[in-house]
């Protein structure tokens, strides 16, 4: 099997996929072996992704003075300049190759793709915001985007990205987050589905709920499911999710940090939380006893932590399945299903 070192001619300059020299069996061994000494489990499942190229349907390059783009190499400051990259969707690269440098000074832009259109988010520099002309004239370059906007909020065309994850169509606007490998992310939330249907719950609580990637995929089997995340953005496409779907689920904007016992009622609780983790929270999830606690995790450290947490309740891991997520890289995304001992 090839290595992406041998098909890409921005790997020793760019040096972000860290694992460049190795086939994917090479990546999976490495991996699999890692994580069974860092949890001390013989019984971890490993999901590949179905693409280990072309699988980022988002990328956040940087822009240099002279209007470059490129990616910082690992640990630095240092800007490898970017026309092509391996791991990003076909339809960014494309965009990229209409767009050219960047004629307005900016921080940095991400390119949003659900694999047949790209949208743009600049980020901006503090005092030296492009207008909308600027910005709609260079998106618009042999129609290189569907729409851009900046740190955002839409500045010209249609910057709405359409993707259907298990039977839900959502439209992500550009400040809501969405997992850069759309086709692992499928296969993740299939299995938190169905892991979560195999316990009849009569109500799942999902903390940390984004746009509803995960409990809207639940809510669509009839099982009533409510949500929290503290960004306005994911509540508002998730509650538009919601309506033209005819969901049983209800979304609030709150701290799914702060959560407390009590906040809402629910038999089975799923917890995606951001890569710090969610120390306190299972503590508050264990006083009303759920039949099982599904949890996400894109950071195994913080993982860990959290799980001494919950076995000090009396929930510990039942299951552990790795998906995939980023290909070539260190990093790895962890489905851990706990149950009362």
């Amino acid at each position: 099997m090839t290595t992406i070192e041998q098909t890409c001619p921005q790997v020793t300059n760019c040096g972000n996929c860290v694992r460049a020299t190795e086939t994917i069996e090479e990546q999976r061994t490495g991996q699999v072996a890692w994580l069974q000494r860092f949890f001390q489990r013989e019984d971890i499942a490993w999901v590949d992704s179905p693409k280990s190229m072309h699988y980022r349907s988002r990328i956040r390059l940087r822009v240099d003075k002279d209007g470059s783009l490129g990616y910082f190499k690992p640990k630095s400051h240092t800007l490898v300049g970017i026309d092509t990259c391996a791991i990003a969707d076909p339809q960014i690269n494309l965009a990229l190759s209409k767009l050219g440098t960047v004629p307005f000074p900016a921080k940095a832009i991400e390119f949003r793709s659900n694999g047949q259109s790209v949208v743009a988010n600049v980020l901006s520099l503090k005092g030296q915001r492009p207008t909308k002309d600027v910005l709609a004239e260079w998106a618009q370059q042999d129609g290189a985007l569907a729409g851009i906007g900046m740190d955002g909020n839409k500045m010209w065309g249609n910057c709405k990205t359409e993707m259907t994850v298990c039977g839900v169509t959502h439209q992500l606007s550009l400040g809501s987050f969405y997992q850069v490998n759309q086709g692992i992310n499928a296969l993740l939330v299939q299995t938190v589905r169905d892991w979560v249907l195999e316990h009849n719950p009569s109500q799942v609580l999902d903390l940390y709920c984004g746009a509803g990637n995960i409990g809207t995929a639940i809510a669509l089997q009839g099982i009533k499911v409510v949500g929290m995340d503290s960004a306005p953005s994911s509540i508002q496409d998730a509650k538009q999710t919601i309506a033209r779907h005819n969901l049983s689920m209800e979304v609030h904007k709150k701290d799914a940090d702060k959560f407390q016992a009590g906040d809402a009622f629910f038999d089975v609780a799923v917890l995606d939380p951001p890569r710090k983790g969610c120390a306190g929270v299972i503590s508050e999830l264990q006083i009303t006893r759920p039949k099982a606690i599904l949890y996400v995790s894109c950071n195994p450290n913080a993982l860990r932590n959290d799980l001494k947490e919950a076995k000090k309740h009396g929930y510990t891991p039942h299951r552990m399945t790795a998906f995939d997520m980023f290909p070539h890289t260190h990093h790895v995304e962890t489905l851990v299903e706990l149950r009362r001992s």
